[in-house]
């Protein structure tokens, strides 16, 4: 399944005017809805890969990196691993009001670091498994503020339990059942 293009969005949203009784949509409407359509998908995304994966957070609040493997806390090494780009260095201003940029570590500095960040990193890389709709499911009732509108919400938790729900032997033989005695009417 992909993304709707563009003119796909705009003719539904053209449908959707007439029935209003508008009779034209601005073009920016589209492009506003797609970016809209995009930012939500990220989001679900990003909550479901941040349940089923190890990830770093920069600054307190932003995950990035997802899927590297976590320092090892037995390790000794551990307790001194500093990452530095957990923080933003902000650029300064000069006496001229020029923006300075902010002292960058050496690539012999960097290299060292990221040697350090690994060989204090697990050894082994767990084989990863796809992610299910259980991994969806899972994420969408722990992080509901992804989807924040209630409507959206309650539908798409219906279509993942509709898609997840696998009938029986029985009801399968029930329902061949029902349809044999329609058609013998």
């Amino acid at each position: 399944m992909l993304l709707p293009n563009i003119g796909m969005v705009h003719g539904r949203l053209l449908v959707a005017a007439w029935d209003c009784g508008i009779d034209d949509v601005d073009d920016e409407a589209s492009h506003l809805i797609m970016h809209a359509v995009q930012q939500v998908l990220k989001n679900v995304l990003t909550a479901t890969l941040a349940r089923c994966r190890a990830y770093k957070v920069r600054e307190k609040h932003f995950k990035y990196a997802m899927g590297t493997q976590p320092p090892l806390r037995h390790l000794r090494n551990t307790a001194n691993l500093h990452d530095f780009s957990l923080e933003s260095e902000a650029t300064s201003i000069s006496a001229g009001g020029c923006h300075i940029p902010s002292m960058k570590m050496s690539l012999e500095t960097g290299t060292d670091e990221a040697i350090v960040q690994i060989a204090c990193g697990g050894s082994l890389v767990p084989k990863r498994q796809p992610i299910t709709l259980y991994n969806l499911l899972d994420a969408l009732q722990v992080e509901k503020q992804v989807l924040s509108s209630h409507t959206v919400y309650a539908t798409t938790m219906e279509r993942i339990f509709h898609s997840l729900w696998h009938p029986s032997k029985g009801e399968n033989s029930d329902s061949s059942l029902a349809v044999s005695n329609s058609r013998s009417y």
